[in-house]
């Protein structure tokens, strides 16, 4: 059973404090999309009248939203939301209200995979968004990249069922940091295609041990001007499909993804550190 998608402001607003600038930063996001065309999307995830309510689905889809803008794993994330009145208002959380785990949040990004609804979801944003004006269909480019995220578990041992407490539909995602130094992170690939403001084109989640190549061709266009990728994508495979859609620019090399706007998903572009 699901909750409504509402905040009692009284209940988060509570003083002239929370007023501060800071809070504002995503006011622009919250008022370009209408977000009543998506809650509709998500509703198949708990159709059940029943049961303990669960969070809204909303407001877990914004907390997922947040962790890709931001670039933090499910722990992180649930760690944010705890701590940060902005992470708070943007995803509708009272003050006084619990907050997702970083397990919940995981779950809930696995059930959007397995109905296939991030797709969806992403392609009513963009098209909200083409309406507007706010991103445009011709002379494009693409971006693409995977970004790791910790599975909320991943450490080792057994839990009380005798079941490994790992995440088992997670692997290990082994990528070099911006220093060239390899990190290993169990848990799970986020494969992104953006353009070159930041605004996310394609996206898809796998487990981390599926090489970043698997997802090329869900992330390629067809309509491209130009692609933007590193390394991992590189092959002769990859040439002669871009040949075939006609793009114009084909840059592959370590880095190429570098000091480019940050993964973004309806319009809040992130300036690379």
């Amino acid at each position: 059973m699901k909750k409504p998608f509402a905040t009692q402001p009284e209940l988060f607003v509570s003083s002239s404090a929370l007023e501060h600038p800071a809070l504002y930063a995503h006011d622009d996001t919250e008022a370009v999309l209408d977000w009543s065309k998506l809650e509709p999307i998500l509703s198949s995830i708990y159709a059940s009248k029943t049961g303990r309510p669960s969070y809204p689905l909303l407001t877990l889809f914004r907390g997922l939203l947040l962790g890709v803008w931001y670039r933090l794993s499910d722990v992180e994330l649930s760690q944010c939301l705890y701590r940060d009145l902005l992470f708070r208002k943007f995803c509708h959380l009272e003050l006084a209200g619990d907050v997702p785990e970083a397990s919940t949040l995981g779950r809930f990004r696995n059930q959007l995979v397995e109905h296939d609804l991030w797709e969806r979801l992403l392609g009513e944003i963009n098209r909200q968004l083409e309406a507007k004006n706010i991103i445009l269909t011709e002379g494009r480019i693409n971006i693409i990249d995977a970004t790791p995220v910790e599975a909320a578990q991943s450490g080792l041992g057994k839990g009380k069922d005798g079941q490994p407490k790992r995440d088992r539909q997670a692997g290990w995602k082994v990528k070099k940091d911006s220093h060239g130094t390899l990190k290993s992170t169990y848990g799970y690939s986020v494969h992104t295609g953006v353009e070159e403001d930041g605004f996310i084109q394609r996206q898809t989640v796998t487990a981390g041990n599926v090489h970043d190549s698997v997802e090329r061709d869900t992330l390629l266009l067809g309509d491209e001007t130009a692609l933007y990728a590193d390394a991992a994508y590189s092959s002769k495979a990859t040439r002669d499909k871009l040949e075939r859609f006609g793009s114009a620019d084909w840059h592959c090399r370590s880095g190429a993804t570098q000091g480019l706007p940050q993964q973004t998903s309806v319009g809040k572009r992130q300036e690379a550190q």
